[in-house]
């Protein structure tokens, strides 16, 4: 009973979490796989997976699976989330790597390239496109998670464009402000307002009214007991890891090119199995930006009942403030 209650406070979490009502939900797909979910929602908002040549823009989605039989009891199960959703992020933004790499050198005809699952086996070809590539800019459109009773997946959807690529090498380039208090500013609000925070993962960007693009990670902490004590440990765990996911999504693609010469270089010197190179490569990455520096504010906090488990947690938004980082009026985001 349990069992079959979590599944099905989790599939209504997840339809409500990707902007699928209900009822178109249970018309689509069958099991509800976050994978799924993820390329419903950008169905929905028009936005093709795979590759736009003549707009240069790129969507792939990615995903990680964990077998969990009882989030409930699993120790650290929101920090296998966590780690998860990197990932992810990780498997889609190698696709376009890789993609990208391969558009440059066949000179593919102008026109939308459907793409189904990302690439599974990863092998030593795609290490040397991403060792090649020197993209920057790519951002989480939309996330989801699902849990059928054994399997947990966390399904990532990354795109990226010129348009993005020149946003964040803008934000790379300008002098940000310091400090580490809550920022009273009602766009983060208002953007808080508008998604579903216990079931976002990782890093969003947004546009504020003033047409500024504003980068936010999103981290979370079980809040263990009801004491003061219990409650603060909380508070700074979510903090922390908000801020690696926020340096994650923006230092990930940069650091994934250096850690990807280093594996083709093992691969090729007889070092490193193909089979072990994902693992490798991903561990690297994700440990290499956790060491990086990043300046900004936590921007919005709340507690909240995270729907898989039906716990309370602490979630902690961390934003890079927009304020000396000049905008450009020509960019039209994905939306």
């Amino acid at each position: 009973m349990k069992t079959a209650m979590l599944k099905m406070i989790l599939t209504a979490s997840m339809v409500v979490g990707a902007g699928v009502t209900a009822q178109s939900a249970r018309a689509a797909e069958k099991p509800y796989t976050a994978e799924a979910i993820v390329r419903k929602s950008l169905m929905d908002r028009g936005i093709e997976i795979g590759i736009d040549t003549e707009k240069e823009r790129y969507v792939f989605v990615g995903s990680c699976e964990r077998d969990i039989s009882d989030p409930l009891s699993e120790k650290n199960f929101l920090l296998i989330r966590a780690e998860c959703a990197k990932i992810a992020e990780l498997h889609a933004k190698s696709e376009i790597m890789q993609a990208r790499q391969t558009t440059i050198s066949a000179s593919v005809s102008t026109g939308v390239q459907s793409c189904g699952n990302v690439t599974r086996k990863y092998t030593a070809s795609i290490f040397k496109a991403v060792a090649a590539d020197r993209q920057s800019g790519a951002t989480v459109l939309t996330s989801a998670e699902s849990w059928d009773g054994k399997r947990f997946q966390v399904a990532v959807a990354v795109g990226w464009s010129k348009k993005l690529e020149e946003a964040g090498m803008r934000l790379q380039s300008a002098t940000l402000p310091t400090g580490d208090s809550v920022e009273d500013d009602e766009e983060w609000k208002k953007w808080a307002d508008s998604v579903n925070l216990p079931m976002a993962l990782g890093s969003r960007q947004f546009k504020d009214s003033q047409g500024r693009r504003r980068y936010v990670g999103i981290g979370v902490s079980d809040i263990t007991g009801k004491s003061g004590v219990q409650l603060k440990e909380a508070m700074n765990l979510a903090k922390m890891a908000a801020k690696e996911n926020l340096a994650f999504a923006l230092y990930s693609e940069s650091v994934s090119y250096r850690v990807a010469e280093s594996i083709v270089q093992e691969i090729d010197a007889g070092d490193l199995s193909e089979e072990d190179a994902w693992e490798t490569f991903t561990s690297r990455v994700m440990r290499t930006c956790k060491g990086k520096i990043l300046r900004g504010h936590e921007v919005y906090c709340t507690e909240a009942i995270y729907p898989l488990t039906g716990s309370t947690i602490y979630i902690s938004v961390y934003g890079i403030e927009p304020s000396q980082v000049p905008p450009s009026h020509k960019e039209t985001p994905i939306k």
